[in-house]
């Protein structure tokens, strides 16, 4: 399909700096040259590459050698560890965030990859503790 721009996004990184976002995968700025970037993904062991013009991605170099990160299972995650709310009650609520205004048909796919709460959940689930009683050692 000629002329069809990609959607990408664009978000800080922890140190300030610029990604670019598409499709789950993450490319921080290689350089910079006039109004063209060349982005690169952010794992060092993948050689996949992006170009942009005046923020458009003009040319794809190169297949990912990694699954793709999705920020919304990260938060997943991070409310799974520290929330007290039941895992099965984040879950629902995380993915339903997932239909926004933006849902488009890469979101749908995405959605339809989701492994259920029940084929996931003991990877969600935090850490039990064990503990057990402090037994007083005998001493004569």
């Amino acid at each position: 399909m000629a002329g069809a721009q990609v959607q990408v996004k664009y978000v800080q990184t922890k140190r300030g700096h610029q990604s670019l976002v598409h499709n789950g995968y993450r490319y921080n700025v290689k350089f910079r040259r006039n109004d063209r970037t060349y982005w690169k993904c952010h794992l060092k062991t993948c050689s996949a590459t992006v170009n942009t013009h005046n923020g458009i991605i003009v040319k794809f170099r190169h297949l990912h050698n990694h699954q793709p990160e999705h920020e919304q299972l990260k938060s997943l995650l991070r409310r799974c560890r520290e929330e007290v709310v039941p895992v099965p009650t984040i879950y629902e609520e995380e993915v339903s965030k997932l239909r926004t205004p933006e849902w488009d048909d890469d979101m749908h796919h995405m959605e339809e990859q989701l492994p259920t709460f029940h084929s996931c959940k003991t990877s969600l689930s935090p850490p039990t503790v064990q503990t057990s009683p402090i037994v007083a050692s005998a001493t004569k």
